[in-house]
């Protein structure tokens, strides 16, 4: 057990506090925290935390908090309170470098992707809080871009629940922490990453939620992606695509019609295309050049007839079809510096800057980060 020798919190300045373990031979400013007290007076006396173990507060700073308030406290030994700290610390230092937009902080985000436990209860937290919560500033919400990429690239099944919530019932929200950008490139790939085997909410969330056409565009990818891995029977799958016209309530001219006939061009159903041009005719989908044109009907039926099997399995279709969850290795660094271009609130200059940073650290991928690689992805300002 350490004593007061090995374990010191002290203040530089009046408006800083530092912790230092001569055992970890390092120091660094905490932040403010409810458990964490200034004190308007010089103090310099040791406090207790239990019976064997000292901390001192020195210069204008009161470190732990009185006596009536020690609850949090007992029992802690040194080594556990030091790694309290740590957490505190250690979460602030994430955020505040997550929040960032200058750069893509791989730094910090490798060191997420390592501490698995820490990184899902940082950003579980913070996605829980969006739907019963207090109100996350701005910098949290800045951060949770990341996080929700984070969360998806370590398959961190807890958060579907909570994504979907926050992208049914919290439009505002979701604009501010993903933007149309990553809604229409890395979410599809976030939601795959997540799904384990939830292929039936996927396509309750994609057919009947209150949610606009982007994002059920995702979820539809999703599926998409459940029925290429085998966790949809293609039999259910087809008749469901087959129904999707009488279970929806769309406009004539919703672009969800267009996701539909990318779905089912992607999982090969080519027997499909043939009850559209009675759709179009009938008025149900819109057709012409504001609509579905007979052209882009025919390159889709095509598309569908030709991916086989054998095709839809190799690595190369589903790298340039989209199809592979967010984070997967190799390319998990490449999906970040191709998510950090989409991150709200990156400007033009800071998205070259991201380019020119992974040129210079040679990362590579697939494709280009301006390819979507989904269909419907909207055009970002000052995109070609």
């Amino acid at each position: 057990m350490r004593s007061l020798r090995d374990v010191c919190l002290f203040a530089a300045e009046p408006a800083q506090l530092l912790a230092r373990s001569r055992h970890r031979r390092r120091h660094r400013e905490i932040p403010d925290c409810p458990q964490l007290r200034r004190c308007p007076d010089f103090v310099e006396r040791p406090l207790l935390v239990e019976a064997n173990v000292e901390v001192r507060a020195s210069l204008s700073v009161l470190t732990l908090i009185p006596a009536a308030e020690t609850e949090l406290f007992s029992g802690m030994t040194a080594a556990i309170f030091l790694r309290y700290i740590d957490d505190v610390m250690d979460r602030s230092e994430i955020l505040a470098a997550l929040a960032e937009r200058s750069r893509m902080p791989w730094g910090i985000l490798s060191a997420c992707l390592e501490e698995q436990n820490r990184t899902q209860t940082i950003f579980l937290s913070l996605l829980t809080r969006i739907g019963d919560g207090p109100r996350l500033s701005e910098r949290e919400e800045a951060a949770l871009y990341y996080g929700i990429h984070l969360l998806g690239a370590l398959k961190t099944h807890e958060a579907l629940g909570p994504l979907m919530i926050l992208l049914a019932n919290h439009r505002e929200e979701t604009d501010r922490i993903l933007g149309d950008p990553a809604l229409g490139e890395t979410l599809p790939r976030i939601l795959m990453a997540l799904s384990q085997s939830d292929a039936d909410l996927l396509w309750q969330a994609a057919t009947g939620g209150p949610a606009d056409w982007l994002i059920r565009d995702a979820y539809l990818k999703a599926w998409a992606y459940e029925v290429l891995c085998g966790q949809v029977e293609r039999a259910k799958a087809r008749h469901l695509l087959r129904e999707f016209p009488n279970i929806v309530s769309l406009q004539a001219a919703d672009p969800l019609w267009v996701s539909w006939l990318n779905t089912a061009s992607d999982v090969g159903f080519a027997a499909l295309f043939q009850t559209v041009p009675g759709l179009v005719s009938s008025g149900r989908i819109a057709g012409g050049s504001l609509g579905l044109s007979d052209r882009d009907l025919s390159a889709l039926a095509n598309a569908a007839a030709s991916n086989t099997p054998q095709k839809r399995k190799t690595a190369n279709w589903r790298l340039t079809h989209g199809y592979i969850p967010f984070g997967a290795s190799p390319y998990t660094k490449y999906d970040f510096y191709s998510a950090a271009r989409l991150a709200p609130g990156t400007t033009e200059d800071e998205r070259r800057a991201i380019v020119s940073q992974a040129a210079e650290e040679k990362v590579a991928g697939p494709v280009f980060p301006d390819h979507a690689e989904n269909e419907n992805t909207p055009p970002r300002s000052g995109s070609k």
